[in-house]
Formats: structure tokens, C-alpha cells, sequence
């Protein structure tokens, strides 16, 4: 499964706390943890598109890195085309 976080960073950063981000962010995207990382352009948010087996082996990974430091929200994400593919067989149930 592939879920989207959304993390605002907080208030006060150091160079140690930016290193070690780095640092789980290049490791998470070498091994596939994480599919890829963003930041809003103003700063105020990372996101990250990261997989996981279920929601409940995300929530243990977060956790085991002493998780929520951060205000932040997680969302489940399905493949664009199987969500349409879905809603188009939904429609064609809807109309007969």
C-alpha cells in the first residue's frame, strides 16, 4: 500500500536534526520505503509518498522512529486508474 504523509516541521530546527532527516530520507528512498519526498515551496510542509504492507506496519515504522515529533497527517492512496476504473463500474451499476 502506498500512503501520502504530510509533516509540518517544527518551530525550531538544528544542523543535527536536518543531517539525521537527510539521512532516514535517503535511506527510506534507497531501500523503497519511500517512493519520494517534497517540500512545499514556502517550507511550511514535507510530504512523502512512502509504502507499506498496512496502515498498522506504517504506524509501528513511525512509532519505532518516535513518531509524532511533528504535527502531521497520513492518508491512504489508491492508483489513479483503479480508483477511475471503480468509479466507472459504480456509474454503469447506477444506470441500469
Amino acid at each position: 500500500m502506498k500512503f501520502l504523509g504530510i509533516a509540518k516541521p517544527p518551530a525550531a530546527v538544528t544542523g543535527a536534526m536536518i543531517q539525521a532527516v537527510r539521512e532516514r530520507y535517503k535511506s527510506n528512498i534507497k531501500s523503497g520505503v519511500s517512493d519520494c519526498g517534497y517540500f512545499f515551496a514556502n517550507g511550511s510542509r514535507a510530504i512523502s509518498i512512502t509504502n507499506a504492507d498496512s496502515a498498522e506496519e506504517l504506524a509501528q515504522r513511525m512509532l519505532a522512529n518516535g513518531w509524532p515529533p511533528l504535527e502531521s497527517e497520513v492518508y491512504p492512496l489508491v492508483e489513479f486508474d483503479k480508483y477511475l476504473e471503480g468509479v466507472s463500474e459504480a456509474l454503469k451499476k447506477q444506470s441500469q
